[in-house]
């Protein structure tokens, strides 16, 4: 991610504070180009982005590196923002999302590029299965 000094102060600070408290042999903490993750292709079992995708300038992209490092059955997870159904509602959304220079999904277009890109078995979570509040898009999957 790039932005201001003040902003990768506070990233650096966040990941040392993560690698303190949190540290194990099989974890490692870094920073990376989310649009080109320095890994090879299938060779992480799970893959997450929890209530982040929206603020990146370009989720597609995101998405499409998440799907490329996932092995094969591994399992895939991502939790967002979606917009409501109603037309006035989706107008304040939509304006509000510029203004924060935010990116705010329709219901289907998490779940439609999963499909595309051939991650099987795709659901979106329902309340019943995870602890979600009404606004968030949640979905898991499975790679073939």
């Amino acid at each position: 991610m790039t932005g201001s000094s003040s902003v990768w102060t506070i990233q650096v600070r966040m990941m040392q504070r993560a690698a303190c408290e949190n540290s194990h042999n099989r974890v490692v903490y870094m920073r990376a180009d989310t649009l080109s993750l320095p890994f090879d292709d299938g060779v992480f079992d799970a893959v997450c982005c929890l209530a982040a995708l929206h603020l990146l300038p370009e989720p597609m992209g995101v998405l499409r590196e998440m799907v490329r490092v996932l092995a094969p059955l591994g399992r895939i997870a991502v939790l967002t923002s979606y917009r409501r159904e109603s037309s006035l509602a989706r107008k304040a959304l939509a304006l509000g999302a510029t203004i924060c220079r935010v990116q705010v999904f329709d219901r289907t277009t998490v779940p439609a590029f999963f499909a595309a890109a051939g991650v099987d078995r795709h659901r979106p979570a329902t309340a019943r299965d995870l602890p979600i509040r009404h606004g968030m898009q949640a979905g898991t999957g499975s790679r073939a």
